[in-house]
């Protein structure tokens, strides 16, 4: 039973369009959509992969700073 489940689950996985989920829950997708030159929603998904990933590792370095106490 437990390994029907797993193929189950494993189908389930694979049918899923994973580029579309992320873009759907990413809040920094949210933020970067609301772009006014409307430059960002006209790039390739790799593009946006890039940008988003770029934004993220700055927000990470950000709050690690601050965790740290320096400015």
């Amino acid at each position: 039973m437990s390994v029907a489940n797993a193929i189950t689950s494993l189908r389930l996985c694979s049918a899923l369009d994973w580029r579309q989920y992320v873009e759907s829950v990413s809040l920094v997708e949210q933020v970067l959509q609301r772009d006014p030159a409307g430059a960002y929603g006209r790039m390739d998904f790799l593009s946006r992969d890039r940008q988003r990933q770029a934004v993220e590792e700055l927000a990470a370095l950000t709050s690690a700073t601050r965790r740290c106490g320096s400015r």
